[in-house]
């Protein structure tokens, strides 16, 4: 590489630094904006909600802030007793805000997960899932389980499939990249 090269790749990494800002939380400081929005065409995805044995699910495919807020006025039990909700557009931050998850799974302060996250993520994304919907679901008592890719399985007491992995919870992250 030339120094004309050598110096391009440090300007490079010195915008990149100020462009991507370290952001840090903790359980009960959240970054997460209440002002969020996505487009009209995810703002109409369809939003399923099943109740399977006392167990709500949730499907949000990629709806956004308006849309969850009108299938929650249009059933409020949906939060009564979810336990299995899939992150809207692959855990992008617009889709979601404080407000509409404290509706949907309760206020945030949740230490213990009596409820499961599911994010349909592709293994190569660098930014999907963002760390901060991760954490905002977790302090709300979500596990949440990313795909990366993998075909994975959520069970008890069945036996392991061939092709199938084990779904791994991802961890808060008190200090990262946003």
């Amino acid at each position: 590489m030339t120094n004309g090269g050598s110096l391009l790749k440090e300007i490079f990494g010195s915008l990149k630094e100020k462009l991507f800002s370290w952001v840090k939380e903790n359980f009960d400081l959240e970054t997460l904006k209440k002002d969020g929005s996505t487009n009209v065409e995810n703002e109409s995805s369809v939003i399923l909600y099943a109740n399977i044995d006392e167990h709500g699910v949730l499907l949000t495919g990629d709806a956004g802030i308006i849309a969850l807020n009108k299938a929650y006025e249009y059933k409020q039990e949906i939060s009564n007793n979810l336990k299995f909700i899939q992150i809207p557009h692959h855990g992008s931050r617009n889709n979601v805000n404080p407000d509409i998850l404290d509706k949907l799974l309760g206020k945030k302060g949740q230490k213990e997960a009596s409820k499961t996250a599911f994010v349909s993520v592709s293994k190569n994304s660098k930014t999907h899932p963002r760390q901060s919907v991760i954490n905002a679901f977790i302090r709300r008592g979500c596990k949440v389980i990313a795909t990366k890719g993998s075909t994975i399985h959520h069970y008890k007491g069945m036996t392991k499939r061939k092709g199938w992995s084990k779904a791994e919870p991802l961890e808060f992250k008190e200090r990262f990249k946003e």
